[in-house]
């Protein structure tokens, strides 16, 4: 049997759930209220930190602005891969990667638009030669190959169906050496640039050979003063202005999700300091550097002297009636009949029901996608709905909050990852959302008085319980469950997780 249907949708309308699955992402994007600052700023060279929770949708913040950047004649990078950068002292890694971005995109712009070579002098032409040899690298091509790959299936007709055209068909059945084809020597030779080895001695190569600069490998690149890096990066924003471009933006995004340091906050300030201290790069006229980030890194970024009094934040927090018009919006595009489209409201009809879901949900779009596609499923199989029932409404928010992934709400490890589920499931066995030390005592009888406090500041490190400041009728001090998950949890008498 099939799965439930909603009645008037096309497809399921909760099956993706992050901005990296969404292929209609451009189409469901919801824009807050800080948008249109957040991108004219940018447009003007303003550097900003976009800021939010796991899940509040700063990667589809960072996806969307990239659109609409390209299409104001921002040359725009896009950089989330920092595999190979060292926890600490990494600027240099840093200014390579947002130069090799730089370099790439201009290269497939004038490829695109090959009169424009004109407007480049002969100096400035074979500099851009020179540094495509230079900073060229393997993932260029991958990326290179996969783009051309996704807008040739989804037959649009721009830059990369050409690319795909007049390069990557010769060697699409090549199998496995597919990339290392697409050769710096590749791009230079269909930009039409042939390199004069004469005019090589740029004050960044410091009278490196030309035959040398194309050995240069990134390992030793980084180990340059960042100056040279910087003095290149000026002059790519002055080419980047001659043939059409207004400035450069570089989005950085996934930073705080890199493996070594995933979920260490101590470990992402660092990973940063280094690139954040460096104010004139951060002010470099017409460059301006975006970074989305978790909330939680702003106190740790703040105490190495990073300035967000200059270098502002956008903090991403929703409301419930801004999530609403997000679903609605994402209902209204999967409705057949678009005039009597689908809503939450509809869905949900239920006022009671619509504030459990929301609450559940706790200002999060990813979590209140994942808490509906549970109440989908809690429907009957193969039913036609116009709205969900009470029960699969009840028992989806229990699938919800006991499935929900609270470990990736930690600002930093905090041992195995067990230990977390640990501490909650002692929490739904006392079947109290708020309580004292005795009553915890009471409970857990073979605990002594130290132990009863060490649990209780654990707890509290943990965010799963706080303070309430306002102590009990007796005198003593009250500590209320914080996360309206395990709130729920503890209301409907679910005792641990299964």
């Amino acid at each position: 049997m099939y799965m439930s249907k909603i009645i008037n949708i096309s497809k399921h309308p909760f099956a993706q759930y992050s901005a990296e699955e969404e292929i209609d992402l451009e189409a469901i994007y919801y824009e807050q209220q800080y948008y249109s600052e957040l991108l004219e700023l940018t447009k003007n060279g303003v550097s900003r930190f976009i800021l939010g929770q796991r899940g509040h949708g700063k990667s589809a913040t960072i996806h969307h602005l990239m659109k609409d950047l390209k299409e104001s004649k921002i040359l725009t990078i896009l950089i989330r891969r920092y595999d190979d950068f060292p926890e600490k002292n990494n600027k240099a890694y840093y200014l390579y990667s947002m130069i090799q971005g730089i370099i790439f995109e201009l290269a497939k712009y004038l490829y695109a638009n090959p009169k424009l070579l004109k407007k480049l002098d002969k100096v400035r032409r074979n500099e851009l030669g020179i540094l495509i040899e230079a900073f060229y690298d393997e993932w260029l091509a991958e990326d290179f190959l996969e783009n051309s790959i996704q807008i040739k299936r989804k037959k649009i007709i721009n830059f990369y169906e050409k690319l795909w055209n007049s390069i990557v068909v010769r060697f699409a059945n090549k199998g496995a050496n597919v990339f290392a084809k697409i050769t710096s020597q590749t791009i230079l030779q269909h930009l039409g640039i042939v390199i004069d080895s004469s005019l090589s001695d740029y004050e960044y190569f410091q009278n490196v050979k030309y035959s040398e600069i194309k050995q240069i490998s990134k390992n030793k690149m980084v180990l340059w003063q960042t100056e040279r890096f910087i003095k290149i990066l000026q002059n790519l924003i002055k080419t980047s202005k001659i043939v059409g471009f207004k400035s450069i933006v570089i989005l950085f995004d996934q930073i705080d999700e890199v493996k070594s340091i995933n979920s260490d906050i101590n470990k992402v300030a660092g990973f940063m300091e280094d690139l954040l201290s460096d104010t004139n790069l951060l002010y470099t006229h017409d460059l301006s550097i975006v970074i989305s980030l978790w909330s939680e890194i702003k106190p740790k970024l703040n105490s190495k002297n990073i300035r967000f009094d200059k270098f502002k934040e956008v903090d991403i927090r929703w409301k419930n009636e801004e999530l609403i018009k997000l679903l609605d919006k994402r209902l209204k595009f999967y409705s057949v009949n678009k005039n009597k489209a689908v809503t939450f409201a509809s869905l949900v009809p239920n006022k009671m029901d619509q504030d459990t879901i929301l609450n559940l949900a706790g200002g999060s779009p990813r979590a209140l996608l994942t808490l509906m596609s549970y109440i989908m499923n809690e429907e009957e199989t193969g039913a036609n709905i116009s709205e969900f029932s009470s029960n699969a409404i009840s028992k989806g928010c229990i699938t919800f909050c006991k499935k929900f992934d609270y470990i990736s709400l930690q600002p930093s490890r905090t041992g195995k990852s067990n230990d977390l589920m640990s501490w909650i499931n002692k929490i739904l066995c006392l079947r109290l959302v708020s309580f004292t030390a005795k009553q915890y005592g009471d409970f857990y009888k073979d605990l002594n008085d130290r132990t009863i406090s060490n649990h209780i500041n654990q707890m509290q490190k943990l965010n799963i319980i706080k303070n309430r400041l306002l102590p009990s009728e007796n005198g003593m001090t009250t500590y209320q469950v914080v996360d309206p998950r395990i709130i729920h949890m503890i209301e409907r008498g679910v005792l641990e997780f299964d």
